[in-house]
């Protein structure tokens, strides 16, 4: 649906990532290309850059692209997959073919707003590219975190100022987990969100996807594939063994010479100079992964021990096992990403400010196994501002940079600002100020001990005159009350619980006020290359 066709308008303005507020230093230095940053990774996104990376990711494996193929065409069986996402599985057996690629946990119903956020962008950014460079393929590319076990960061959602939660029993890689228990979930949002068309669409959406599916991995991929296989997405699960595969060299250098970890090591201490760690690497940056856990592995003597498992294994054993079980062996977070890039032809990862610092941790590692580096792009970040909260923007007269600072600081500033409230205190001071110089200069020609008293009276009374202006302020705030009311209100809708509205809300309230244009406005309006905060509001 093209912008002419909207039933919704929505103004888009933008905001400096600095003048928001919700952005560290280390993000900051990398969007104005810092020198200092720049030896932790390899070119900032433009697009010479990327027909540079289009140069050097050409010598990617044959090999590995069938291995790909054959994998995600075995991870789409049983789905109904679009023409465009099926030209993009066929398109990367090409060697003119590259990905863009962006990833995320398996959460509930897809739990926060910027899990779309990140799919949208790597949509448009494969869309332009595409523009630009006619002779090449670029396939968006969603890889799920199905090894992930952290099960309280993916069991619910916030949707309409409550939570739906998933209660069912876990230990395993949440990929891995049964969905006997989801029904209920899946219940528990349809009393919330009640009843009308939107709403039933959505609870059918939830039903196919969920009930059709064995893993909370499979559902995933059939609800992604659902919103965005039209759009030629295509969603790998690196938990396969054919995949894995390629791994096994770097799995063992690992095992026998921790070589991950010194890597790691060194770029962080660089790192650590100017900037704090993200996450910190261990000896042995693995797991080992069954069916019932995920468990860290370390060197305890000669042996390899499966922390939290009865699993011991001799260095034969555990490379016997990795030999014919490389399934059975998980990266973390910080191994990730080297895998990620071994499997792909990929030119660039996007993803949030907390995934790329611990990119940045990495350079040397993919340094150490001749991987090309890819580029890393922040993920768009958007504020929805709907026709009720835009109104009330309106009669506070707020500016959009504004809506970024809290409410308690927004209310002083106006109240302030509409009755010239400070300027006329300021005055008060100033003459107070006056008074105590010259009786300074009085002490001076009568007793040269009086200093102190007056010093003491200064002091008293412009602590005095502060506390006044504290309670005329309080006052005036009771006065302004529909300025403050509307405030708070705009503070609670755009900032739940004081977050950005990305990582609290879930699409599912976004859907029940737009319907299927919020996908398309959101893809529309994902630019890779504007590095700037995006606020879209109804008109």
């Amino acid at each position: 649906m093209g912008e002419e066709n909207r039933t919704i308008l929505f103004q888009k303005n933008t905001v400096e990532y600095a003048d928001t507020s919700y952005f560290g230093k280390l993000i900051l230095d990398y969007l104005g290309e810092k020198e200092e940053l720049k030896p932790f990774y390899n070119g900032f996104p433009s697009l010479k850059e990327f027909e540079l990376r289009m140069q050097g990711r050409s010598s990617f494996p044959d090999s590995q692209r069938k291995v790909l193929h054959e994998v995600l065409q075995d991870q789409y069986k049983g789905l109904e997959i679009s023409s465009k996402s099926s030209d993009s599985m066929h398109k990367l057996l090409s060697s003119n073919s590259f990905t863009v690629a962006t990833g995320h946990q398996l959460c509930l119903f897809t739990g926060p707003l910027y899990f779309l956020y990140k799919i949208a962008g790597i949509i448009r950014q494969a869309e332009e590219l595409n523009k630009v460079f006619p002779a090449s393929h670029i396939v968006p590319v969603f890889w799920m975190a199905t090894e992930d076990h952290d099960f309280e960061e993916v069991n619910h959602a916030h949707i309409q100022a409550s939570t739906v939660q998933w209660e069912t029993e876990s230990g395993a890689a949440v990929g891995k987990l049964l969905l006997k228990d989801v029904q209920k979930s899946i219940q528990d949002l349809s009393n919330l969100i009640g009843i009308g068309d939107r709403q039933n669409e959505l609870i059918q959406l939830f039903k196919r996807c969920y009930k059709s599916s064995n893993t909370l991995a499979q559902a995933t991929r059939a609800l992604v594939n659902e919103l965005f296989g039209e759009y030629g997405l295509l969603i790998v699960d690196g938990d396969d063994a054919r995949l894995k595969r390629s791994m096994i060299p770097v799995f063992r250098s690992e095992l026998e010479t921790n070589t991950g970890f010194k890597a790691i090591e060194k770029q962080s201490e660089k790192l650590s100079a100017q900037y704090s760690s993200q996450a910190y690497p261990r000896e042995i940056n693995l797991f080992y992964l069954t069916s019932n856990g995920r468990f860290r592995l370390e060197k305890n003597g000669d042996s390899f021990v499966a922390l939290g498992s009865d699993f011991v294994f001799t260095p034969k054993e555990i490379f016997d096992e990795l030999e014919h079980f490389p399934e059975r062996f998980s990266p973390n977070v910080l191994l990730r990403p080297l895998y990620q890039e071994t499997i792909l032809p990929n030119l660039a990862y996007t993803g949030g400010g907390g995934e790329l610092a611990y990119w940045f941790q990495l350079k040397e590692l993919f340094d150490q196994f001749e991987t090309p580096f890819p580029l890393l792009l922040l993920r768009n970040s958007f504020l929805w501002i709907q026709k009720s909260a835009a109104k009330k923007r309106q009669k506070a007269k707020l500016h959009i940079e504004e809506l970024f600072k809290s409410s308690n600081e927004l209310i002083e500033n106006k109240i302030k600002e509409d009755s010239n409230f400070d300027f006329r205190l300021s005055q008060y001071v100033e003459r107070l100020e006056l008074i105590f110089d010259e009786l300074g200069e009085l002490s001076l020609e009568t007793d040269m001990s009086m200093q102190t008293a007056v010093a003491a009276q200064r002091q008293k009374q412009m602590k005095g005159l502060d506390n006044l202006k504290k309670k005329l302020l309080r006052a005036e705030k009771r006065k302004a009350n529909d300025l403050v009311s509307r405030i708070e209100c705009l503070e609670k809708a755009l900032f739940p619980k004081g977050q950005l509205q990305e990582r609290y809300a879930n699409w599912v309230d976004f859907y029940l006020a737009y319907g299927s244009e919020f996908i398309e406005v959101l893809i529309e309006n994902s630019d890779f290359l504007n590095f700037k905060f995006s606020v879209l509001e109804e008109q």
